[in-house]
């Protein structure tokens, strides 16, 4: 049950994550919510790597870093892109913003590969003693690349001209613009969300049972791994080719 929970606590932390970090983007700036998701990101990954090993206390340290990388995850996404999309030139924005899912499965693809590799060398008593910290840990070289560099990037432009619009505009409160996203675009709220849902949702099901299935079915482990790393890789040149478009 320990494990379900800590599985759902993320995915449960992501909208809330993205109201949070989306307010605090749009009150302080794109900059200040990018960096706080990058560090929350780096901090919350690397200390499930950490975690005690005590039963109750173990359980309850995973369940907090993986809401806390929900926050994150559900924060940085549509921080990132909105970032990029403001940043970067009109002519290239779509490929701009494409590049942050591409570079996203490229890191799901490292993920997978790491995990699978361990899995298949590893006994199953050596995995749950110690090989499922491996990933996490690992993961605190890039983590704190990002978190000590995020600080070198700058303000968008847009943001900005945004500021200085809302000198002028008295009634541009969060809650007024929650209002008016209820109010005036709540059938493409309703869009997006059932859209996304559905998409994450076989996404995510086929990261987490399609390799077990496939092994399961009699399929070696080195095989089950080779396809779903090709099949990310695929979605990778997808994903790059819709940005093109």
């Amino acid at each position: 049950v320990a494990v379900w929970w800590g599985l759902a606590s993320t995915f449960l932390g992501r909208p809330v994550g993205g109201l949070l970090f989306g307010y605090l983007s749009d009150a302080y700036g794109r900059k200040p919510a990018l960096i706080g998701t990058v560090w929350a990101t780096g901090i919350a990954t690397v200390g499930q790597g950490l975690g005690p090993r005590l039963p109750y206390l173990g359980a309850s340290w995973m369940v907090l870093c993986r809401l806390a990388q929900g926050l994150a995850t559900g924060g940085g996404r549509g921080g990132l892109a909105v970032y990029v999309s403001e940043s970067a030139q009109k002519h290239i924005a779509g490929m701009a913003i494409q590049s942050t899912v591409a570079t996203e499965s490229l890191g799901t693809i490292l993920a997978c590969g790491l995990a699978w590799g361990l899995k298949a060398k590893l006994s199953k008593k050596q995995m749950l003693s110690w090989g499922w910290r491996m990933p996490f840990l690992l993961a605190a070289a890039p983590a704190l690349y990002s978190m000590f560099t995020a600080g070198d990037i700058e303000e968008t432009g847009e943001f900005q001209a945004l500021q200085s619009q809302r000198e002028e505009d008295r009634d541009d409160s969060f809650a007024t613009q929650f209002r008016v996203i209820l109010r005036d675009h709540w059938p493409q709220g309703l869009m997006a969300i059932g859209g996304l849902s559905a998409m994450l949702s076989l996404s995510f099901l086929n990261a987490m049972y399609m390799y077990d299935w496939m092994v399961k079915q009699g399929i070696s482990s080195g095989t089950a791994g080779t396809i779903m790393i090709t099949e990310l890789g695929l979605s990778v040149l997808a994903s790059s080719s819709v940005g093109y478009a």
